[in-house]
């Protein structure tokens, strides 16, 4: 039962009971409801509906919070602009449908590049050498080198294996 409903019942109680002392209800003919506590126990009362109210307000407006955070970080429109979403999310208080069409007017990001030749020097296709005439290709390219290196009078560094 909740401080709402505990409260309601125990003015229902008291007000069955008709009777007027302390910690009993008396409805006046304005209308008005007098509730017999005394000062202490109406403080005591007011601070606990006081601190359940806050609790209950603080866990809904927390998974409220985080379900607001993961709709625009886990939004299919977030790829490739994770910054921006992630400043969405957590610096602002947009909705997430504000937020998800904010994503998708901002232009995708370019993948980072890992190196200074990214994009400006093509992947060279490298073949395993395999079978006898690819090893006999490859041995005569070797050879080929060798020759190359010692007509400009350089020596090849010896080969291991």
């Amino acid at each position: 039962m909740d401080a709402n409903s505990r409260g309601l019942a125990a003015i229902a109680t008291a007000a069955d009971s008709g009777s007027h002392e302390s910690g009993t209800v008396l409805i006046t003919g304005a209308g008005k409801l007098k509730i017999g506590f005394s000062p202490e126990e109406h403080a005591a009362a007011l601070l606990e509906a006081k601190t359940e109210g806050k609790k209950e307000g603080t866990v809904a407006a927390a998974t409220g919070e985080r379900a607001r955070i993961a709709a625009i970080v886990n939004a299919p429109e977030a790829k490739g602009r994770e910054g921006l979403a992630n400043h969405l999310a957590f610096s602002t208080e947009l909705a997430p449908a504000a937020a998800i069409e904010m994503l998708k007017a901002a232009p995708v990001a370019a993948p980072e590049k890992t190196s200074r030749l990214d994009g400006k020097v093509p992947t060279p296709k490298v073949d395993a050498v395999e079978s006898g005439a690819q090893r006999d290709r490859a041995a005569g390219l070797s050879a080929a080198v060798v020759h190359q290196l010692e007509k400009i009078g350089k020596k090849p560094l010896a080969r291991t294996a």
